[in-house]
This record gives structure tokens, C-alpha cells and sequence, in this order.
């Protein structure tokens, strides 16, 4: 019965039979599930590949990112959230098929981004060699890998990205800088305070405010000097949090 709900009636009723497909499992839903990654619809298709995952299916996220590849599966919050949820469950099939060479800037960029919220430190060789990858989003996206994971052995990789010619990317660096409590930057992300982007800036900030009292010292330091735009940024970092 589910599975003929599948080829008729609203969008939003085949999106709620794949989910209820996805609980059940065995051959015949998984079945019907496949059939699904054929519909017109992009929303179907990307809930029926996260359907298949959850009933047990063997779907390798190789497979995965061979549709976002050939747009099968398109950018969407969905799509991100499975991709994290299979990086997690297989992190060591997700570096290879980041290996692979086949995925466009947004497939690594999302990958990367995937194997950065995976929590399994086999991953952070991938992420620092990402760290200097030549296309901005992939950097952007293993520099926020790399903060997630908090491993001292970023350290040189996201100091790195805080002078990286992409403001995007410096954001990632400086964002990965305080969650990971590297109060040894403290100077770089002083410097990021004049930054000609805002949420740069912000970053800085934000970072030397979560080090604590040496990095909030050097805020109320730069607040209390020469009026120009690290100490607008440093004030305002101090006001926000009531320092």
C-alpha cells in the first residue's frame, strides 16, 4: 500500500511514505525506495536515498556523491544532513571518495564539511592537506573541520588560513582558532581585528573572547588605545559579552 502512495498523491505525502518506508525496511520497501531516486522531484529523490540509508541498504556514499556529481542530488539542507550522517557511519569510504578526483568544488567543499562534524581524528590528515587546497570553499570548509575537531596538530594549518587572500576563508581560520583554545594566535587574530570584512573581524573577536582572560586582556588593551577599527571591533566584542 506504501509503496503505491509513492506514484500518486501530494509531495508531501510521498516524502512521509519514503520516511515510513525508510522504518520499515526489507527488500520490498527498499525496492520502492529505488524506484523513488527516479522522481521528477529532487526533494523525492533525496528523501528516498535518506530512506535507504536508514533501512540498512548498502548505499555507499561513493554512490551518494556520484548523484550530487551528476545533479541528481542537488545542494540542499537534506542532502548536507545525509552526507554528515553517512561521514560519520563510514568516515574512512568518505575520505576515499574524496580521493577519488570525480567530485566538483561543491561536492569536496560538502564532503569536507561532512568529515570535519565526523568527530574521528583518522580524518585530520585529510583535512589539513584540504587546508591548502587550491579552490576557496574546500578550504573554507576543512578549516571548520579542523576547529570542530580541536586538534592541536591543526595548529599550523589554521594559522595559516587567517592570512589566506579569501576572506571567507580567514573567517574559517579564525572561527577554527578559538574552538580549538590555540591561544598562541592571539597576535595573528589581533591583527584580523582591522580585517576589511566585517565578519572577519567578528571571528577575531569572537575567538579571543572564548580564550578567556589573556585573549580578552588584549580586547580591553585594544579598546582602551588609538580610535580606528580594531578598536571599534575590540569595544563592541567587549560590550556584546558584558566584559
Amino acid at each position: 500500500a506504501m509503496s503505491a502512495r509513492l506514484k500518486r498523491g501530494s509531495k508531501a505525502g510521498r516524502l512521509s511514505c519514503l520516511e515510513a518506508l525508510g522504518a520499515l525496511g526489507g527488500e520490498e520497501a527498499q525496492e520502492a525506495m529505488r524506484s523513488a531516486l527516479q522522481h521528477r522531484d529532487p526533494d523525492v529523490r533525496i528523501a528516498a536515498m535518506k530512506a535507504l540509508v536508514e533501512s540498512g541498504a548498502e548505499v555507499s556514499i561513493g554512490q551518494v556523491m556520484d548523484m550530487v556529481q551528476n545533479g541528481r542530488l542537488p545542494p540542499s539542507r537534506l542532502l548536507a544532513e545525509l552526507v554528515r550522517q553517512m561521514a560519520g557511519a563510514a568516515p574512512c569510504e568518505a575520505v576515499e571518495a574524496l580521493a577519488s578526483g570525480r567530485l566538483s568544488p561543491f561536492g569536496r567543499a560538502m564532503l569536507l564539511d561532512a568529515l570535519g562534524s565526523c568527530g574521528d581524528y583518522a580524518v585530520l590528515p585529510t583535512l589539513i592537506e584540504a587546508a591548502g587546497d587550491a579552490d576557496a570553499e574546500a578550504r573554507t570548509a576543512a578549516l571548520r573541520g579542523l576547529g570542530r575537531l580541536q586538534h592541536p596538530a591543526a595548529g599550523t594549518a589554521i594559522a595559516a588560513g587567517l592570512s589566506d587572500p579569501a576572506w571567507p576563508v580567514r573567517a574559517a581560520a579564525a572561527e577554527a582558532a578559538g574552538h580549538a583554545r590555540l591561544v598562541r594566535l592571539i597576535e595573528p587574530l589581533v591583527g584580523l581585528l582591522n580585517d576589511p570584512e566585517w565578519w572577519v573581524r567578528f571571528r577575531a573577536s569572537e575567538a579571543l573572547a572564548i580564550f578567556g582572560k589573556p585573549g580578552v586582556e588584549r580586547l580591553r588593551q585594544i579598546a582602551q588605545g588609538e580610535e580606528g577599527g580594531a578598536q571599534r571591533t575590540a569595544s563592541m566584542a567587549l560590550a556584546e559579552r558584558r566584559l
